[in-house]
């Protein structure tokens, strides 16, 4: 009688740990993609802590994103809070939203053209480094358009009817990607 029972519950084991084996090797190799491109994986942004992560620019060329580099690694400056629901954030704690999510690739530099560059940065030394995008945002307009905008809710949206290109995207209430640690709570309460 106790025979049995071992035997069920070691029959029991062995199922138990093979349905576990293969949950994992499913992960591991059919899902790996997916879960890694998932904007919540903060793994993704924590590799922007080594790897100097492209900037945004207006189409003028002015720099809507700049970097800053201390003794904890390298970081993210945002320079128009007004651009934060378009720009998003990239955050080692809290993952990546809006286009640095959706260019994540290019920013962090794992496209392919910029990987040799990156082999070849970290046999000299050199920060790793992802591409710039250019928006068609003109910082120009986007201030006046936040500026329009401020103490009211809602939205403003300014396009070139001649091309369909967007100059300025404001929301209000927004948010400082600057200061994501101290306002996530507030963030991820708003339902709106």
């Amino acid at each position: 009688m106790m025979d049995k029972q071992l035997k069920r519950l070691f029959c029991f084991t062995v199922i138990l740990f093979a349905a576990l084996a293969a949950m994992l090797t499913w992960y591991q190799f059919f899902r790996a993609k997916e879960l890694w491109a998932h904007p919540f994986n903060p793994r993704r942004a924590s590799l922007g802590k080594s790897v100097l992560r492209g900037g945004f620019y207006d189409r003028t060329g002015e720099p809507l994103t700049v970097y800053t580099k201390d003794g904890t690694g390298i970081g993210r400056n945002y320079l128009l809070n007004s651009l934060a629901h378009v720009i998003g954030y990239a955050d080692p704690r809290y993952g990546t939203a809006g286009l640095e999510s959706a260019f994540d690739s290019e920013l962090s530099g794992s496209i392919t053209a910029i990987e040799l560059e990156n082999v070849i940065a970290a046999v000299t030394g050199r920060s790793k480094a992802g591409a710039d995008i250019t928006l068609t945002i003109d910082r120009r307009i986007q201030e006046v358009a936040a500026a329009t905008l401020a103490g009211r809710r809602g939205a403003v949206i300014v396009m070139d009817p001649l091309n369909g290109d967007i100059l300025a995207m404001v929301s209000n209430p927004g948010f400082d990607p600057n200061n994501i640690n101290k306002d996530w709570f507030w963030i991820a309460k708003d339902e709106r």
